[in-house]
């Protein structure tokens, strides 16, 4: 696999359509069945580091948020990334918290982007350079703890018609963590390589 090293920035699909940018109005974001993103917090200032938070509804959008020659990633393309760090056939498919350092490899080394040395920073052994870019929940709010403490990214394969799978990765955990929830959540996303 060939991951790309940065969450996704893009404001357009892979055919120019513009995707819905959606700020501060919180029952917009909540309400919305249409591709849409956002930066954390409504700050632009985030995203050069971070990426954009996209909504569930943009990742399975038809127009197609990754650019030419990426896709992104399905729930078993994130299965393989992890047995690649380490965890067996049996944990991938596992709900909640699993594994042991496998989370810690994928995060970026930097002290400064993880906001507590708990249990440690990250080895960045993967060269995946996890940032803890937050997200944005079903009702719009920014989620607490914000920036700097948790990361979620999505995947485009679907748990039931409005859910879709995602990873998610916390200062306080060394594991990785996997579970399925609505499309108006706020997410980053990944890109793979087709």
């Amino acid at each position: 696999q060939w991951w790309m090293m940065e969450n996704l920035k893009t404001t357009k699909y892979r055919n120019g359509t513009y995707i819905k940018a959606i700020g501060a109005d919180n029952n917009a974001w909540s309400t919305t069945t249409k591709g849409a993103y956002s930066a954390f917090d409504n700050n632009p200032d985030f995203v050069s580091t971070y990426g954009y938070l996209y909504n569930g509804y943009a990742v399975n959008d038809s127009n197609q948020l990754a650019p030419e020659g990426w896709h992104i990633p399905t729930d078993y393309d994130w299965k393989v990334l992890e047995k690649e760090l380490g965890l067996t056939e049996t944990e991938v498919s596992n709900l909640g918290w699993r594994g042991s350092d496998e989370g810690d490899k994928l995060k970026v080394e930097a002290p400064e982007k993880w906001t507590e040395v708990s249990p440690v920073w990250g080895s960045n052994e993967s060269g995946f350079k996890a940032l803890p870019g937050a997200c944005r929940v079903f009702t719009g709010e920014i989620a607490d703890p914000g920036i700097g403490a948790v990361a979620f990214w999505w995947s485009a394969s679907s748990h039931e018609s409005n859910e879709l799978w995602y990873r998610s990765l916390d200062k306080k955990f060394s594991n990785i963590y996997r579970s399925h929830t609505y499309k108006n959540y706020g997410f980053s996303v990944r890109c793979v390589k087709d």
